[in-house]
């Protein structure tokens, strides 16, 4: 393994001396030095560098970094701040950074850190020198380094699984796709801008990006899609839906993801998460205890009823032509609803904060209608179950419709 060339950039010996202590346990090999802001980009144009610690106080440090990247595209670079400023991280990502650091993170997470780096950096040039192994496989697309099209849903299936099973909470499965005239391709260009090293990117067969940011916040992730629309700018429309990889399928995550994005599109929300349009603590005062869901229900609405909705929506959308598939889930009612213009059904289900369901069936066919009524028990409801009503209902509602035909 080749030795490497790491530089500290600081005009600040006490906090050169802070960064060196940090990695310290380093390989022997591996040559650390310090440069000062007003030298680095000369050293950088006479010497091949693998990777530069930036030491950044404020925004306007970052400005030496589109200057190091003009000279030098391939450099890696880490800024290390004592601060967590927005600003100063959103300017650095914006410039190309690789990664950001704390300079109080612990050492060892610190080195971890600065490791994966130059791993990283090491698997690049090695990729180069053999022409791009993945790219060859067809695998990357070479510009962007995002999954092709061919190969993302089987290659995120593989992660997500991977995720599942390190019980990681905090990472996030996002879909994306930009207005008329702004591609794919011009998307993913603004994303790489933005993504860490352990975040994946992929194109879809239907013009969308699909991402896994991991060990991200809710938060995170809203930040994220605010500093793509930064970059996009204000001409250029994002829409993007996100679902907490937790205890979902791949697959039923993606049917999740698509109808949000759509609901996003439509209503022009920018970004859907799967539990917008679920009860929160702040809704309590507004709609009255008597009228809040219980937990079990709240739980029931996010595990069973929103998915088994998307499920339906997403096989039932492409085979009625004319008619609009409707779902809504709200705070005390949710309603899955067939709709043109001689034929309607709905299948509606109403909860308040009592141990059952009511499960209200209503079809008005021709101007004749049916109005079937049951309740079920909370722990009786699965998916299969509400599936299997709404199939019913379905069948009824095309039955309808060639008959009329």
């Amino acid at each position: 393994m080749k030795s490497s060339n790491i530089i500290i950039v600081s005009n600040k010996k006490d906090v050169a001396k802070k960064i060196m202590s940090k990695i310290v346990l380093l390989r022997f090999e591996d040559s650390v030095s310090v440069c000062s802001y007003h030298s680095i980009v000369d050293f950088v144009t006479d010497n091949e560098i693998d990777l530069i610690l930036l030491y950044a106080e404020s925004s306007k440090d970052t400005e030496i970094i589109s200057k190091i990247k003009t000279v030098s595209k391939n450099t890696n670079i880490i800024v290390i701040s004592e601060t967590d400023d927005s600003e100063l991280l959103c300017r650095a990502f914006d410039e190309g950074i690789d990664d950001y650091i704390n300079i109080d993170t612990p050492e060892t997470l610190f080195l971890m850190r600065v490791m994966w780096a130059l791993k990283r950096k090491t698997f690049s040039d090695s990729s180069e020198k053999k022409s791009d192994i993945l790219s060859l496989s067809k695998i990357l697309d070479k510009n962007v380094e995002f999954y092709k099209k061919e190969y993302t849903n089987k290659l995120f299936d593989k992660e997500f699984k991977s995720i599942l099973n390190s019980n990681d909470k905090t990472s996030y499965l996002v879909m994306l796709t930009a207005s008329m005239g702004f591609s794919a391709e011009e998307l993913a260009n603004n994303l790489k801008r933005i993504m860490r090293l352990s975040d994946i990117g992929g194109f879809s067969s239907d013009e969308k990006i699909y991402l896994i940011l991991r060990k991200t916040s809710k938060e995170g992730v809203k930040k994220f899609f605010e500093r793509l629309k930064k970059i996009a700018g204000e001409k250029v429309s994002i829409f993007a839906s996100a679902i907490n990889i937790s205890d979902k399928s791949y697959a039923d995550s993606l049917t999740i993801l698509n109808h949000l994005l759509s609901n996003a599109v439509e209503s022009g929300a920018d970004i859907l998460f799967e539990d917008d349009c679920l009860p929160t603590e702040n809704t309590k005062n507004e709609i009255g205890t008597a009228n809040t869901p219980s937990k079990n229900l709240i739980r029931k609405i996010e595990r069973i009823i929103h998915p088994a909705f998307f499920k339906m929506s997403a096989i039932y959308e492409p085979k009625f032509f004319n008619t609009k598939v409707i779902q809504s889930v709200g705070k005390s009612q949710s309603s899955f609803t067939f709709k043109s213009n001689l034929c309607y059904a709905q299948v509606s289900l109403s909860y308040g904060n009592s141990d059952k369901i009511t499960v209200e069936i209503d079809c008005i066919f021709y101007g004749k209608e049916k109005v079937e009524v049951c309740d079920i028990k909370i722990e009786e409801l699965t998916g299969d179950l509400l599936e299997n009503i709404i199939q019913s209902v379905a069948t009824r509602y095309k039955k309808a419709l060639d008959n009329k035909e």
